[in-house]
């Protein structure tokens, strides 16, 4: 049984394990890159994915305090859509 399956051995039936993995040999130039989200129209949540754009794909140690922020904001917005 494989980690995964050992986490949830409950839906194990539903996982595939795969050994297939892509790995670009150069970076991709930023000019023939699409945006990662496109604006929402909602000046809140669009300032919270706006963030995303400083996540250096260098540092990685800083990808999960921002993406916290991000997650943080959006889910204040959602939370809010329910008063």
């Amino acid at each position: 049984m494989s980690e995964v399956e050992s986490s949830f051995p409950e839906r194990a039936s539903e996982i595939e394990e795969t050994t297939d993995v892509m790995v670009l040999e150069e970076i991709a130039d930023p000019e023939l890159t699409l945006p990662v989200w496109e604006a929402t129209g909602n000046a809140d949540v669009d300032s919270a994915l706006e963030l995303m754009q400083d996540i250096d794909p260098e540092s990685i140690h800083t990808h999960a305090e921002i993406l916290s922020t991000v997650h943080g904001r959006l889910h204040n917005l959602m939370s809010q859509l329910d008063r």
